[in-house]
């Protein structure tokens, strides 16, 4: 359900609210002194690291729980972020607020801006789908009102988990110094509201579905290609359309270099989800990764964590 939702129902919604909640990362101290300690918030590096980041939440949030993409994007996150958490630079509160962040703004973007509101029952399967990918992310739920009595099933879960966030966002981001170079750099998030959503784009069929990441691999790679333009156009593959097309135009217009130039220097060809992350962190990590996918594969997760309760 959750996937006929981002490629049928609500893609502007879903793509929209993936922005907004990686943007608003940057607002939590914590997270964003890390970003500038580490190099990842100047000018070279903060583009990359919103696509990468982007890149390993849509594929951990498009593909079913059993596929390879999902429990690599999932290790790759889980590796990426592991020392700073046992360094207690990463908070587990700022990481559950990070990937749930995506919640409220999609509740909110479909409830404002969309043809529909969301029904119980996709709220329902929502609650499902983070409550897995937390668990998975080995991240605890000790912050939430109810993390010891339980939750009734996912839309007690889902609407908990959102009330939480807001609340703690209210108490821990605050605007700093560095919080407008990080978000100048990184996105171009549209504010704008159009009636348009409300009245023309209506659920699509299959044939018109947007897809959040490429299914089909690039031939000459056997990896995979990003299709969302940017000013950078990492892993994107030169075709005329994203080198001619209107929107590549536009991008080029204003700035924004063109897939294939510059060599390799963007990628063109791919993305690996096993190497994917900051330079520092190419080529690392792949055992770390090897024994959290077969950890994954290993297990049963064909039962509805909301069976027993849901306790843990």
């Amino acid at each position: 359900m959750t996937t006929k939702l981002q490629e049928h129902e609500f893609p502007y919604a879903c793509n929209k609210a993936r922005k907004i909640a990686l943007f608003k990362a940057g607002g939590i101290p914590i997270m964003l002194k890390l970003f500038a300690v580490t190099g990842q918030n100047n000018r070279k590096n903060a583009g990359k690291r919103a696509v990468d980041t982007e890149i390993l939440l849509r594929e951990a949030q498009s593909k079913d729980r059993k596929s390879i993409c999902y429990t690599e994007a999932v290790a790759r996150m889980i590796y990426l972020h592991a020392r700073y958490r046992k360094a207690g630079k990463i908070l587990d509160e700022d990481l559950l607020h990070t990937l749930e962040s995506g919640i409220v703004e999609s509740f909110r973007i479909m409830d404002n801006e969309e043809w529909r509101k969301l029904l119980d029952v996709e709220k329902y399967a929502i609650g499902i789908f983070h409550k897995n990918l937390v668990k998975d992310m080995d991240i605890p739920y000790t912050p939430l009102p109810s993390s010891r009595a339980g939750w009734e099933d996912g839309l007690h879960f889902v609407l908990e988990l959102r009330d939480w966030t807001i609340q703690y966002e209210e108490v821990v981001a605050k605007p700093m110094a560095t919080n407008d170079q990080y978000s100048l750099m990184a996105f171009g998030i549209d504010q704008k509201h159009s009636k348009v959503l409300h009245h023309l784009s209506l659920p699509r069929t299959s044939f018109l579905a947007v897809k959040a990441v490429d299914e089909d691999p690039n031939p000459v790679s056997g990896l995979y290609n990003f299709s969302l333009t940017g000013f950078r156009p990492l892993y994107i593959k030169p075709t005329f359309w994203t080198k001619l097309g209107p929107l590549a135009l536009l991008v080029k217009v204003v700035g924004g270099r063109s897939p294939g130039t510059s060599g390799n220097k963007y990628h063109p060809q791919r993305y690996d989800l096993k190497n994917i992350g900051p330079k520092p962190q190419e080529g690392k990590g792949f055992e770390e990764m090897r024994a959290t996918v077969e950890y994954f594969r290993a297990r049963d997760s064909s039962e509805c964590p909301f069976s027993h309760g849901m306790k843990s």
